[in-house]
């Protein structure tokens, strides 16, 4: 299975903090999840994977578009199931949200 690459944004910062992660489409959201918390690990220091909350979006990159949260990435799924297709460029693909513990 061929990877994908998509860009991701924490929630509440600005499209020009956008980080890609490189993830093969049989691989899971959960998976996606951990790549995430791995690569940004000062700012997902006191969170676990289990903890984000990851949104599909497709906005543009410059900031324009305002970001709908329609669609929350189940973690059991495969990415392929969201993304079957190659994701366009020039767009923000993932917003990801920490989770707050009680």
């Amino acid at each position: 299975m061929h990877a994908i690459r998509l860009f991701c944004l924490v929630k509440g910062e600005g499209t020009m903090r956008a980080f890609a992660i490189t993830i093969n489409k049989n691989e899971t959201i959960s998976d996606l999840k951990k790549k995430i918390r791995l690569d940004q690990p000062r700012a997902f220091a006191k969170t676990d994977s289990k903890d984000l909350k990851l949104w599909m979006v497709n906005v543009r990159d410059d900031g324009q578009d305002e970001i709908r949260y329609n669609v929350e990435l189940m973690p059991t799924r495969e990415i392929e199931e969201y993304w079957a297709q190659t994701p366009e460029k020039n767009r923000i693909h993932v917003v990801v949200e920490r989770l707050t513990r009680r």
